[in-house]
């Protein structure tokens, strides 16, 4: 079952600590932290060589199936910033890098978003809540 199509896609930075509980969430369902299996010496047994053919068979499916999770709950904008990655991994790094808010900037940025928010009118008072919400947790986080 493909659950990443229950999950907002990436938008921004705004997006993003909702997101990637969600697909923190998903990723840890499917289970899993494999690692790429390191190459194998030139005079390794046929046995080994078998053990690491399925290893690296189980290892690219698994990033496959992880990485078109990641990329099919995005923007095609943000999709532009990881598509050339190799890896899940490398991608989900690439998102922290640029989506976490672990800068003076970004915090600042939070602040202000935080302090200046105000109602709009064509919303509903559950989304008004949700956004300040979410705003106070990146607040938090940062």
């Amino acid at each position: 079952m493909d659950f990443s199509k229950h999950v907002k896609p990436l938008q921004n930075e705004t997006d993003y600590p909702m997101w990637k509980q969600k697909m923190r969430d998903m990723l840890d369902y499917h289970d899993g932290k494999l690692k790429k299996p390191i190459p194998l010496a030139i005079n390794a047994s046929n046995e080994e060589k078998k053990i690491f053919k399925d290893k690296a068979d189980l290892f690219r499916k698994a990033n496959s199936y992880a990485k078109s999770m990641i990329t099919s709950a995005e923007s095609d904008d943000v999709y532009q910033k990881i598509m050339d990655k190799e890896t899940a991994a490398d991608a989900w790094e690439s998102l922290m890098i640029q989506y976490e808010a672990r800068s003076k900037d970004q915090l600042f940025k939070i602040c202000i978003d935080f302090f200046s928010f105000t109602c709009n009118i064509s919303e509903d008072v559950s989304m008004h809540i949700a956004e300040l919400k979410n705003l106070w947790i990146e607040l938090n986080n940062g």
